[in-house]
């Protein structure tokens, strides 16, 4: 039984560590124990006495069923860099510049409905008779351009590589295979998923809380080929894309998304840009299917006598905790990492039923526990970022 001096503080743990575990979990009154991405709790652990926490990211975690089905990964609109050309005909490398362990162009049959060629000086779609994408050589042929004239090609990708998983291998020395995402937007991966969810639900009943991380798109990061971010954005839909989520767009809506509503002259829609009513309609409409699938989710989990709950954190996108659909999710609880009282309040006053909990910096990474690292003082510099806005809105629980 935890003691009565106990509680509103979770722990991270992972298997080895189950002495420290336990004398920790004494030191802070922690009630409750995590795993993480790329962590596991042993039985041990496990069977303490805590709340069990436990982490799912359903759309890349049945690597095996992914790699047989890699015509439903998730997709991306990408720009090509831009270039001008000489004579009446150009040649782009349209991956110049961009990781190709990352993404790989869409070039199956019926790519020109989804590609555009644009001649970036007048504003002119080139007409698709007059380009051509040779798959052997990964470039866009050109026909008629004007000499001095730059042109740039938005074309559909497919995400070869999970954001997260990409991250943690260049920036924490990850090892493995690279996690792929699979898109709910697929009848097929949806149901695959929703059914590796129940088995998982069946195969783990020392689970107390389920904690998605969160449930479909990621927020795009776009990588050079050494691993370093070319583009980034918190809050874009520019990772939300796929031929069948167009498609379905154009019935729904009765007019169609061309690729520059995404690729925005390249600045990609970011938050310092005013998105147009096509934009705002496309992020709408995802969000509805997001929160469609999210909503499935927490009822199997509810099914299993489990709580439910979302960190606020990589595959966010869709479920905006201040946005229409979201009270209706029925969630037990949120979880935010907050680095000052800015993202404290975020989390804090999300509006709707369930716990708050916020987790504060440092991560336990190498990035920061390493030789010359001084976590010590990482955390006393968020925390006096986030006291503040902790005694104007308290959280329900705490927790690293």
């Amino acid at each position: 039984m935890k003691p009565k001096t106990h509680g509103r503080v979770t722990l991270p743990a992972e298997a080895g560590l189950e002495k420290e575990i336990k004398e920790l979990c004494e030191i802070l009154g922690a009630d409750a124990v995590r795993d993480s991405d790329g962590t596991t709790l042993s039985k041990e652990i496990m069977n303490m006495g805590y709340t069990v926490y436990r982490t799912l990211c359903l759309v890349r975690e049945d690597l095996d069923w992914t790699k047989e089905h890699r015509q439903y990964l998730q997709q991306i609109y990408l720009m090509s860099n831009p270039k001008m050309a000489a004579s009446d005909t150009l040649e782009i490398d349209i991956m110049e510049g961009k990781s190709k362990e990352q993404f790989s162009p869409d070039s199956k049959e019926g790519y020109k409905k989804y590609w555009d060629v644009i001649n970036r000086t007048t504003g002119e779609v080139v007409d698709p008779a007059n380009w051509d994408y040779s798959p052997g050589t990964g470039t866009v042929t050109i026909k008629n351009t004007t000499p001095n004239h730059i042109y740039t090609v938005n074309f559909l990708a497919h995400q070869l590589w999970d954001m997260t998983s990409m991250y943690n291998h260049i920036v924490n020395n990850w090892t493995g295979e690279h996690k792929m995402p699979l898109d709910p937007i697929h009848p097929e991966a949806k149901e695959h998923m929703l059914n590796y969810l129940e088995n998982w639900l069946k195969d783990n009943p020392e689970t107390d809380i389920v904690r998605f991380t969160t449930f479909a798109y990621h927020f795009p990061i776009i990588n050079d080929p050494s691993g370093r971010r070319a583009f980034g954005d918190w809050y874009s839909y520019l990772a939300t894309v796929s031929r069948k989520a167009l498609d379905d767009f154009e019935k729904e809506k009765g007019y169609r998304l061309s690729s520059e509503d995404f690729v925005d002259e390249g600045y990609y829609n970011n938050i310092g840009r005013v998105p147009s009513k096509r934009y705002l309609e496309w992020a709408d409409f995802m969000q509805r299917r997001v929160f469609a699938f999210a909503k499935e989710c927490v009822d199997i989990v509810h099914k299993h006598g489990k709580k439910a709950i979302m960190f606020f954190g990589d595959h966010w996108i869709g479920t905006e905790p201040y946005g229409p659909y979201f009270k209706e999710l029925n969630l037990d609880g949120v979880v935010g990492s907050v680095e000052d009282g800015t993202w404290l309040r975020l989390t804090a006053d999300i509006p709707g039923g369930g716990f708050r909990e916020v987790r504060f910096l440092p991560y336990f990474f190498p990035d920061v526990f390493r030789e010359g690292g001084n976590p010590v003082k990482e955390s006393i510099d968020a925390w006096v970022k986030v006291r503040r806005a902790i005694l104007r809105k308290c959280v329900d629980r705490i927790g690293y």
